[in-house]
Parts: C-alpha cells; sequence; structure tokens
C-alpha cells in the first residue's frame, strides 16, 4: 500500500510539473509568433520605424529615479540598448561623454544586465536602466541599437542598429544646428 500510495503521488507531482512545462512552452511559442507579421504573402518580423509613436515606459535608473520616456526637459532622448558582453556596445558607451559634449539629448541606456556602479558614466542627463521588458516592447533583437525620441512629437526620430554612432551623431549635429 505504500508504494502504491507513493507511485500515485510521484504521478501527480509528473503530470503537475508535465502541465506546468507545458504552459510555459505555449507561452513561450506564443510570444515567439507574435514578434511577426504576415502581410501580402510574407513574413516580417515587428519591428519599430522612424516616425511611428515610441512606446512610452516607466523605469528606475541606476540612482533609483523614476524615469520616464516623455517626462524630461529636453527635446530629444537618445535610447542605447546595449549589453555588458557586447564589445562593440563597450566602444559606443564609451563615447558617451563626447556625445554628451555634442548633443543635449538626454540619454538613456538600456541593459538587460546589471553594470557595475564603476562602468557607468556620471553625466548629467544620463541614466542607466535595467529591463528586459523595455527591450522586448521596442523589439530589439541585436545590440547596439539607438533609438531618438522627440519629445514634443513623441515619435521615433531614428534608429540606428549598426556601428554608425560617429556618423549618427554628426548628422544630428547637422540637423538640430549645433557646430561641432
Amino acid at each position: 500500500m505504500t508504494w502504491s500510495l507513493l507511485s500515485h503521488i510521484g504521478l501527480w507531482v509528473f503530470m503537475i510539473l508535465q502541465f506546468a512545462f507545458m504552459i510555459w512552452l505555449a507561452k513561450t511559442i506564443f510570444e515567439f509568433l507574435n514578434r511577426f507579421r504576415v502581410t501580402a504573402l510574407k513574413v516580417e518580423e515587428i519591428a519599430l520605424r522612424v516616425n511611428q509613436e515610441a512606446p512610452l515606459f516607466r523605469a528606475k535608473d541606476q540612482h533609483d529615479d523614476i524615469i520616464k520616456l516623455m517626462d524630461h526637459p529636453t527635446d530629444r532622448t537618445m535610447i542605447i540598448f546595449s549589453k555588458r558582453t557586447c564589445s562593440t556596445c563597450q566602444e559606443v558607451l564609451a563615447k558617451i561623454p563626447d556625445i554628451r559634449q555634442q548633443l543635449d539629448d538626454r540619454i538613456i541606456i538600456m541593459t538587460d544586465e546589471l553594470y557595475d556602479k564603476d562602468e557607468m558614466h556620471q553625466l548629467p542627463n544620463v541614466h542607466y536602466i535595467y529591463s528586459e521588458e523595455i527591450r522586448e516592447i521596442y523589439f530589439i533583437t541585436k545590440v547596439p541599437t539607438i533609438i531618438g525620441v522627440d519629445k514634443e512629437s513623441g515619435k521615433i526620430n531614428y534608429i540606428v542598429d549598426n556601428y554608425t554612432l560617429d556618423d549618427q551623431v554628426n548628422e544630428l549635429k547637422e540637423q538640430y544646428g549645433k557646430a561641432s
């Protein structure tokens, strides 16, 4: 009788674990399939585009201050999606002090990995936010990706997803009339 009871309990535990795994698998597949859309007999991955409204967010930065996308005195926000393990991201982040001197944009560095305090630039209007959810709502699949958002319209001004940051900064300086 004891072995029979243990066998039934073991079977029920196994079935519950299997059911939980099936739910997790279905959720993962659903999230994956929602990243694509079918249009005119082709499948394309959903991504944000220039002149599209930027998804709003609210999150805490490295100082535990609440950062909102559209709640800031500067006209533009530059969002840099990065990872600590990405060497190109590290090169981009090393240029942040130069970018701050050349542009008045607020800079938000989005990461799904925590940075050490000594790795973070302690500059005004530079915020580090740890959030995988924000990366997902912006449909970021590769890093570094840099997105510029205009405060007045709430729309995306530019998306840089290849390593052309210097060219982008120079173009922004020309566009907004700032001298080098």
